[in-house]
């Protein structure tokens, strides 16, 4: 497995030269149908800044030119979960504080149960967003 960057429609190794980064070609170039892309995402809690959540995806080259590559979502959480507070404003409230509202978490209530075990992941989510 290497790391390889997509410049100017062709596969390359990124170098650094007196502190700007080139990118040389591969030769010869690798089958795009075998490349694989990784993403990321990171966070961290507001609450509590120990409490990370990192998202990582892979999709193959074939599973952005049609619906049916093949892609892997992986979520960590890392640390322990704080407590649920009372909102920071709230003086005679003991209601706890949910940022997410209910219709929020309904339309997500049906994106994974739509959700295909042969294409990977809804396309809703592949995309970063949701319906």
């Amino acid at each position: 497995m290497r790391r390889l960057f997509l410049h100017q429609g062709a596969y390359c190794n990124e170098w650094k030269v007196d502190g700007r980064r080139q990118y040389i070609p591969l030769e010869p170039q690798p089958d795009p149908t075998a490349v694989v892309t990784l993403g990321r995402y990171y966070t961290a809690c507001q609450s509590d800044p120990s409490f990370r959540k990192r998202v990582t995806w892979f999709v193959t080259s074939s599973a952005s030119e049609a619906a049916n590559g093949v892609r892997v979502v992986v979520a960590e959480y890392l640390g322990q979960q704080p407590q649920l507070e009372v909102h920071g404003n709230a003086k005679t409230k003991t209601v706890l504080y949910i940022r997410t509202p209910a219709a929020t978490m309904e339309k997500l209530s049906v994106v994974v149960q739509s959700y295909n075990t042969e294409a990977g992941v809804p396309g809703c989510i592949s995309r970063g967003r949701y319906r």
